[in-house]
């Protein structure tokens, strides 16, 4: 089975989490790492692409985070991935000459098709998801609470 990358999954998760709860404030990254488990510190450093890409806007100041920087209706799946993914690292075709001619268009394609399926779905669409989850399971898209 093939998966977006690692990266961009963490993508994904972070950006569905703000997505799905900065309705009434930003939310920080300290929040979203420990909601998805992932620590602040590399979580960060993809935030800032997804704010360089236009995906994300950062808020300053005590009570800042982030929120979306367009409606959730306008950002694909596929628009988080490739702002994270680097293409420009494409390894290395490995195997024998015979796969490499006959399996690497076998995972072209694939990719090709996960890209387009990633593009065809949007923030929108996986809130709605997630508030019926929410309904079902209360809890499970429960918000951290940071307050002192």
């Amino acid at each position: 089975m093939m998966y977006p990358s690692r990266k961009c999954q963490l993508a994904l998760d972070a950006v569905l989490y703000i997505a799905y709860h900065s309705a009434a404030r930003p939310v920080s990254s300290k929040e979203v790492s420990a909601a998805i488990g992932f620590p602040v510190r590399y979580l960060e450093q993809i935030m800032q692409r997804l704010v360089h890409e236009n995906i994300l806007r950062g808020v300053r100041g005590p009570r800042g985070g982030y929120v979306l920087a367009k409606d959730r209706r306008k950002i694909s799946l596929g628009d988080i991935c490739a702002v994270v993914n680097d293409n420009d690292n494409e390894p290395e075709p490995v195997g024998s000459p015979l796969g490499r001619a006959i399996l690497r268009p076998v995972w072209e394609s694939a990719g090709h098709y996960l890209q387009k399926e990633l593009a065809s779905i949007t923030l929108d669409e996986l809130c709605r998801k997630a508030q019926e989850v929410d309904s079902k399971e209360p809890g499970i898209a429960q918000r951290a609470d940071f307050t002192i």
